[in-house]
């Protein structure tokens, strides 16, 4: 994957007339605005909420993700996964900003003439693979590199996500039954390779099982941070808070993709597309794209739009944050008032034990008399 980024930024560079004209153009463009201090929630990307959808991005991955976990687990001792987590942070540092120079290279290639207005491409996530056929397929291999990169990083992916679903099936659910207890390495690692089979054919559970993880990133956080720093939250403030931020987090999600007007995509040009290529169908294409697709972009929630609808455009990056607040909000609310509950009702019972105790024994108003007295005698 490195390699094939590195080809097209290098290549991209050297046909755009070098790294400093890449970022000219890219900041002509407006394609440089990073630093964004909108405090909206409704901006879909600003300085604040990217920081925020990194940090407990990051934070989730490296504190609660099985996969992750699962590969720091594989190391022996405990300086050699720090180590591991200092090197991935500076690969991840360095493929981010790998990633980013590409999309400055493909801008500036196709800052005159927007391959979508031409109808070579139907969506923007075609632009890459595009881009390299378009500009690289000259030099004899880079096409195939490129491929190659892609599918190496996607068969990554996919195998650690497999690897790690099967762990958790093969744990938490064939070692329940003790047919499975007693199995020797052998039959385990067979059984697990069979499983593994078994999840990368069954496309519908492997979507189903992204959906559910995705939904579920911002309560398990949640969930991990009040381990740590709340451990008085009870049990029944814990699954109030997982199972609301949840059903809140979906619902959210759900309501963004129906209802969540479009959102608005940089202007483009088509200043240096050719004649005879931009035909008049792709010119109204192209026009009733660019006022209905790319038209409106949402920084504010309008006056008259109430307040639900409202909670349908906010900025995605912001949905797993308002699920961790949740979750943890409603644990320590739940939490607090049912132990105010729980103590109301040990001091009721304290009240009633008492009263029964001293109601069960007998009043004894003897006195016992001394026989030297002397205010008797």
């Amino acid at each position: 994957m490195t390699i094939g980024l590195v080809a097209v930024m290098a290549v991209g560079c050297a046909q755009n007339g070098g790294f400093f004209e890449t970022f000219h153009i890219a900041s002509e463009g407006g394609r440089l605005e990073i630093f964004n201090m909108s405090l909206s929630p409704f901006v879909r990307h600003t300085f604040f909420n990217t920081i925020a959808q990194g940090f407990f991005w990051s934070l989730r991955v490296y504190s609660a993700d099985q996969v992750y976990i699962q590969r720091i687990c594989a190391v022996k001792t405990f300086e050699n996964a720090r180590s591991v987590l200092k090197f991935n942070l500076i690969g991840k540092f360095a493929m981010s900003c790998l990633i980013f120079f590409c999309g400055l290279v493909i801008y500036a290639t196709y800052a005159g003439c927007d391959p979508m207005a031409l109808g070579k491409i139907k969506k923007k996530d075609g632009i890459m693979p595009y881009y390299v056929m378009d500009k690289l397929s000259l030099i004899p291999g880079l096409p195939g590199l490129f491929v190659a990169a892609i599918i190496g990083a996607a068969l990554s992916t996919l195998s650690s996500f497999i690897n790690s679903c099967v762990a958790l099936l093969w744990k938490d659910a064939c070692l329940k039954f003790d047919i499975f207890k007693n199995t020797s390495q052998f039959y385990a690692t067979l059984i697990n390779k069979i499983l593994s089979i078994i999840a990368s054919n069954t496309k519908h559970l492997m979507e189903l099982g992204l959906i559910c993880a995705n939904s579920l990133n911002g309560p398990l956080l949640g969930l991990f941070l009040i381990g740590f720093f709340l451990p008085n939250c009870n049990l029944k403030g814990i699954w109030t808070g997982i199972v609301g931020s949840t059903v809140f987090s979906i619902w959210l999600v759900i309501g963004g993709l129906i209802y969540k007007k479009p959102t608005k995509m940089l202007p483009f040009s088509t200043d240096e597309c050719d004649a005879l290529n931009f035909s008049s169908v792709n010119i109204s294409s192209f026009q009733e794209g660019n006022s209905s697709t790319y038209s409106s972009d949402i920084e504010e929630a309008n006056d008259d739009t109430s307040f639900i609808m409202s909670l349908y455009q906010i900025s995605y990056t912001l949905y797993a944050v308002i699920s961790i607040i949740l979750c943890v909000l409603l644990s320590v609310v739940v939490s607090y008032i049912t132990e105010l509950d729980a103590i109301r009702q040990k001091e009721l019972n304290l009240d009633d034990g008492v009263t029964e105790d001293l109601s069960n024994q007998p009043l004894n108003f003897s006195m016992k008399i001394k026989d030297n007295d002397p205010d008797l005698n």
